[in-house]
This record gives C-alpha cells, sequence and structure tokens, in this order.
C-alpha cells in the first residue's frame, strides 16, 4: 500500500497532501491539537484496511521547525480505486528528537473513487499519569479463607464497569491514564474483595541496592529559594531520611486485580499493600513475586498494551486508604498544613533495564477532605489533586499536561528535574515531576515536592489532605524483570 507521498500546504492551513490520480479515491485528514501542546515537527502515519497496512511521515524528515495546528493541519492521501471497506487512521505526534508528544485516531468508510474525510484530535500531551486506574470490582465477593497477609483471592474482581479503564491517568495514571489521565473512571466497585488465600510467609527481604547519594548537580548559579524552580545550581548529598520499614514477607502474586498486606518487622502497628492493578488490555499472566517491602515483575509474553495512550496496569505497593484496602498505622489522611515531613525511599533496578514503555513513580493522591477515599473512589475526588515523582523520563512516553520548567531544582531534593503540569479537571488536576537523568533509588522527603507544588500554583493546596502514597511502575509494554528493590514511607 506504498503511496508516493508529496508535502504541500493547502490553502488556509498549514499541512501536508500527496498527489493523486483521478481514479483514485481521496481522503482528507484534518489533525487538531488543544493549547498548550509541546511542539510538534513531525506527524507519524498509521494506516491499516484491507489487511494492509503502511507508515508514512509528514514531513518526510524531522526538523526543529514546528507544524502549526492553527486552526488545524490537514494532508491528503489517495488510495486505489479498488480499496473498500473501513481505514483505520492514527497518528503520533512526534518533537524534533522524534519522542512521542501525543496521539490520535480514527476509524471512516472509504469512499471508492470519491473523497471522504477524517478528523483527529490529538491528545492533551500523552495523557499517561494521573491516578490509579482501579479494577471494576462489580463481581460478587468470594469467600471462604482468611484475609491476611497474601494474595486476596476468591472475588471475582475481574472488570464489568461500564467504562471499566476507559479514561486512563496516573497516575497513570487516565492513571489518568492521560487521556490516559489519573484515575479515569473505572467502572463500579460493588463487589466486596473476596477473603480466600492466605499470605504466605517467610522468605528474607532482599537485600536491594543503597540509595543513590546526589552529589554535585551542574553549575549555573546558586538555587533559588522560597521553593521556587531555579535553572542551575548546586545540590549536596539528600539528607538522611527516617523511614526504617522493613519486612520478611514473600508471596506470589498471580491474580490480574491481587493483593496482599505487607507487615512491618519493626513495627508491628504499621503495614502496606501491595496491589497487581493490571487494569489495562491485554492481560497476558503478568505476575509479582513479592520479596520484603518490594517485588518483581513477571510479564512472560512481554505483553504491550493495546491502546498507545494506556497503561497495561500499575504494580504498586502503598499506604492509605484505597479501594477498601487499608493500611495499618499510615497516619492519613494528614492535612497538607500539618505536614512535617514525609521521608521516603525508593530503590529499583531500571538503570539494568531500557528506558522505553514503562516507568518508576510516585502517585500521590491529596484530596479535599479528612476522609479517607470510600470503596468506589477512583481518583482523588472534587477539589484533589496528583502529584507524581518519576525517576526517569521514558523514551516514548511521558506525563499529563505540558512541561513548565526543564532542569530545575526542588529546594531539598537531590537533582534536576523537569516539571510538567496538567491543570485539567480530567479527572483531576496532575504535576509531575521528571528526574533529568535516569535515577534508579532516591532518598527524600515527599513534603519537599508538596511544599513546592503549593509555592508555584501547581494544583497542590495547603488546605488539601495527603490521602494515599503509591509507589511502582507504570507498564505500557515489556517490564520483565523489573524490580522494587525497597519501599518505605513514613508521614509526620
Amino acid at each position: 500500500m506504498k503511496r508516493a507521498l508529496a508535502m504541500v500546504a493547502l490553502v488556509g492551513v498549514a499541512g501536508f497532501a500527496c498527489g493523486k490520480s483521478s481514479s483514485d479515491s481521496v481522503v482528507y485528514v484534518t489533525v487538531t491539537a488543544p493549547v498548550g501542546l509541546m511542539p510538534v515537527t513531525q506527524l507519524r502515519v498509521n494506516l491499516s484496511y484491507a489487511g494492509k497496512t503502511d507508515t508514512e511521515l509528514f514531513p518526510s524528515t524531522n526538523s526543529t521547525k514546528a507544524i502549526s495546528f492553527a486552526p488545524a493541519a490537514t494532508f491528503v492521501l489517495d488510495l486505489p480505486l479498488t480499496a473498500s471497506g473501513s481505514i483505520d487512521i492514527s497518528i503520533d505526534a512526534l518533537d524534533s528528537l522524534s519522542k512521542l508528544v501525543s496521539h490520535g485516531e480514527n476509524t471512516a468508510s472509504i469512499v471508492a473513487g470519491g473523497r471522504f474525510d477524517v478528523a483527529i484530535t490529538l491528545g492533551a500531551g500523552n495523557d499517561f499519569d494521573g491516578g490509579v486506574p482501579v479494577v471494576d470490582a462489580s463481581g460478587t465477593a468470594g469467600t471462604g479463607g482468611v484475609t491476611g497477609k497474601g494474595e486476596v483471592g476468591g472475588g471475582d474482581l475481574n472488570p464489568a464497569g461500564a467504562e471499566g479503564g476507559d479514561a486512563a491517568g496516573l497516575g497513570g495514571s487516565r492513571l489518568d491514564a492521560v487521556v490516559a489521565g489519573t484515575g479515569g473512571v473505572i467502572g463500579t466497585a460493588s463487589g466486596g474483595i473476596g477473603a480466600g488465600g492466605t499470605l504466605a510467609s517467610g522468605g528474607t527481604t532482599g537485600s536491594g541496592a543503597s540509595t543513590s547519594t546526589g552529589g554535585m548537580i551542574g553549575a549555573g548559579g546558586n538555587r533559588s529559594t522560597g521553593g521556587a524552580i531555579s535553572t542551575g545550581g548546586t545540590t549536596g548529598p539528600p539528607p538522611a531520611v527516617d523511614c526504617t520499614d522493613v519486612s520478611s514477607d514473600s508471596s506470589s502474586m498471580t491474580l490480574q486485580y491481587g493483593a496482599a498486606s505487607i507487615s512491618v518487622n519493626n513495627n508491628p502497628n504499621k503495614s502496606y499493600i501491595m496491589q497487581a492493578n493490571w487494569w489495562g488490555t491485554p492481560y497476558s499472566a503478568q505476575s509479582e513475586a513479592l520479596n520484603g517491602i518490594g517485588f518483581t515483575i513477571t510479564n512472560p509474553s512481554n505483553a504491550v498494551t493495546s491502546n498507545p495512550s494506556l497503561p497495561l496496569g500499575y504494580p504498586s505497593i502503598y499506604i492509605g486508604s484505597y479501594q477498601c484496602r487499608n493500611t495499618k498505622g499510615s497516619n492519613l489522611p494528614k492535612a497538607v498544613s500539618a505536614l512535617t515531613e514525609v521521608p521516603t525511599i525508593i530503590s529499583t533496578n531500571v538503570d539494568q533495564k531500557g528506558s522505553a514503555s514503562y516507568n518508576a513513580a510516585y502517585d500521590v493522591w491529596l484530596t479535599a477532605g479528612s476522609a479517607p477515599l470510600g470503596c468506589k473512589d477512583t481518583d482523588p475526588g472534587p477539589g484533589g489533586t496528583f502529584l507524581m515523582v518519576w525517576l526517569f523520563m521514558p523514551s516514548d512516553k511521558q506525563p499529563r499536561g505540558s512541561i513548565k520548567v526543564r532542569g530545575g531544582t526542588v529546594d531539598g531534593v537531590a537533582g534536576d528535574w523537569d516539571v510538567w503540569y496538567d491543570p485539567d479537571n480530567k479527572p483531576r488536576p496532575c504535576v509531575s515531576y521528571v528526574a533529568a537523568t535516569k535515577t534508579p533509588s532516591l532518598s527524600f522527603d515527599l513534603n519537599d515536592f508538596i511544599q513546592h507544588a503549593i509555592k508555584n500554583s501547581l494544583g497542590v493546596t495547603s488546605s488539601q489532605y495527603l490521602s494515599i502514597i503509591f509507589g511502582g511502575f507504570e507498564v505500557w509494554g515489556g517490564g520483565d524483570g523489573v524490580q522494587l528493590k525497597q519501599f518505605c514511607a513514613n508521614v509526620k
């Protein structure tokens, strides 16, 4: 189906077109984009019809010249007269480094020998995060067994809600999946978590890797004061953090929506919860090996999401109350105005893995009220906000919204950080801090990011409540062998 395509400017539109013969069928494709989208310098157009596929690039060579979407970008495709049926057109919007900025798609019926129009709207950035889309728990609760330290069994937790996972977000997440954005509407959750299956005990906590020590971060002037991001400066080693939770729990997680409670050896009044949370499609028998307050992902078939904008899931560990699964001793929800510090540690093996189709990230939910979220809540609710911390930027994905600062610093936190922000209440605003260089391990005070977001009007306010702290991996594809070696969060 390869065609000779030529770029031309159409009347009234900055766009592209290709030549046609009088006997061809003509497709006029109009592409619109939201205000504030990062500069797009090339469109990768994927075509599929009658069992044939093709990919074209407009323009054929990428450059630094941005494509104008005011009011729209238009290009024309010609198809053989023999073409019939429907055609699927998907567009990847790329920046000057050929990284994915946004995506859109549509399907139309072919008009043999005539003209037909296809309109495609790009998403507001790869709305990839902003919430933990939860499974629709509309199944019946399982019976039997003791809910303990181990995989939640018995309950039919297959998604069945009308919109179980359509909106992506995280903080991912529709997570928002932005439009996978935060949270997304994930169906109803009328079913309870089945009991059944006891948590396996035993095993030793993996030694993990030591947390990074920070060090000097680029020259370029002193760090700004008052929480504002500066464009350079030096930072010393990160402060020692008061978070010493360890566990000797171990088990295997083989359910799509499995969950396990994790006890803390040195604090019997505190616990964590690990959730598999493979809410996207397809689910191909991904599993997790839980070891201490950490886990390793197995993706035997290297499954890849069927929708590039939505993750397969967000396997993670958290403290707080989420989907009727409550941890002990979290000190959450807690008023942001009352926070003194939130020491936290995360250690992964991402330095030994690639950088495509997954991230390692915190997803922090801030709510407007002091009550724990309900069993059916799939985002922080009205007046709430998602705050994310990414340990690196995947080569093919990005946070929700648009970038506000590149390579800035956050007082008290080691390293340089890019700041992304999406103020849209769909479902909730999301601010994401992305490490400028890949960082496998980090120990820091989460309150430093919270206070920075407040001072810079990035959706977080002192009147909100810190409600849930998640740490884990958003996975769009692959991820086999990715490991969370250590996780700890202590709210003060």
